[in-house]
């Protein structure tokens, strides 16, 4: 691995060219011990990225990276391995190493990019929140990823803890630190219920373009993109563009002609860049995703061996409609209002049932 993070310390050879060196010497190991041979499989390489390989500070750094790694409990994702993202590593862009701390695994069947505006809106954190918590209900255990960045970003995170999802933060700096500093405490959250990564290493002194670079990492990361809220320009846009090119599926939440935190959404939903969505259902048909079942069949009831038969039959309902109020429950289980909301009382007592706004119902989350 030293050489392998030695190899991504080098300044000024993109990540394309940097794996054109791997796919021509194979060895990261080989470029650093056996520079003069080089020439023999790359004929055509530049002097610069020959001197460059000469630099022993850079083996130095490595080191010290390593040591800082190992301290910090901090895992070193090369892009060859199993354990790098899989739809990330069909980027040609995609970095060579991702440095990650956390205790979930990236590679997961679905994996949702939540991006918008730093300047959110009440309209779009209630967007944010109303999708992720939908998509919780109906049985979809998405990876949430985002960047941690204020406004719908540090939302989208903050949602999908709340929800029981785990999150992802790609960052725009090292792990050495979090930025915004007012996200640590999420940023620490996450670490048990996510993770956080980036392509810096600790030594990188960060920048401006690093955020903007960071982009293509959300947008290669997921199967999906989804944009809540974006002026005419601005990173979430970069962002959606990226995914394009990765040829990814972009969606966005409309908004009024007259809100300019919609305008960049609108805009895309007009030249046909993207796909509306204004709620769960909408990313269902979308990307064909099918809930995963609260009670795969009837028999499964029986792990609450506890429950009378009227708490099974509510729970049976809710399976079927997620969220109820109680006169619905009332009309479809034949029981009076006053019965439901006894029942109701006891199921919340025993940790099956929530109340949410609106004098609503579901099952607890986690069930």
């Amino acid at each position: 691995m030293l050489y392998k993070i030695a190899l991504c310390m080098l300044q000024g050879i993109s990540c394309r060219n940097l794996k054109l060196l791997m796919d021509a010497c194979g060895d990261a190991e080989f470029l650093f011990k056996e520079r003069k041979r080089i020439l023999e499989k790359m004929p055509g390489i530049r002097p610069e990225v020959l001197l460059l390989l000469s630099n022993k500070k850079i083996l130095e750094d490595a080191e010290r990276e390593l040591l800082f790694l190992e301290k910090h409990s901090i895992r070193p994702l090369w892009y060859e391995d199993a354990s790098y993202p899989m739809l990330l590593k069909h980027c040609e862009d995609a970095p060579l190493v991702l440095f990650s701390k956390g205790n979930v695994s990236i590679n997961t069947k679905r994996c949702l990019s939540i991006v918008g505006t730093r300047k959110a809106t009440s309209y779009g954190i209630g967007m944010c929140e109303a999708l992720i918590s939908g998509l919780s209900r109906k049985g979809h255990h998405p990876l949430i990823i985002s960047g941690l960045a204020y406004g719908i970003d540090i939302c989208a995170h903050r949602a999908a803890l709340k929800n029981g999802l785990d999150t992802v933060a790609v960052l725009g700096h090292s792990l050495r630190e979090i930025y915004p500093s007012e996200h640590r405490e999420t940023a620490k959250e996450m670490i048990s219920h996510g993770a956080l990564i980036t392509e810096f290493h600790s030594l990188d002194q960060g920048g401006k373009s690093n955020f903007v670079r960071r982009n293509r990492i959300i947008a290669g990361i997921s199967e999906a993109t989804l944009v809540i809220e974006s002026d005419l320009k601005g990173g979430s846009l970069i962002t959606a563009e990226l995914a394009l090119s990765y040829h990814r599926e972009v969606f966005c939440v409309p908004g009024r002609s007259t809100d300019r935190m919609s305008k960049g959404c609108n805009q895309f939903i007009r030249n046909q860049k993207a796909a509306l969505v204004e709620s769960p259902e909408d990313l269902e048909y979308y990307l064909g995703w099918t809930p995963d079942p609260i009670f795969k069949n009837p028999a499964q009831l029986n792990c609450f061996p506890e429950l009378s038969e009227s708490e099974r039959s509510i729970l049976t309902l809710f399976k079927k409609h997620n969220t109820m109020n109680v006169n619905e429950l009332s009309l479809k289980s034949g029981k009076t209002v006053s019965q439901i909301l006894n029942l109701l009382l006891e199921m919340e007592l025993k940790g099956l049932v929530e109340t949410i706004p609106g004098n609503q119902f579901r099952l607890a989350t986690g069930l």
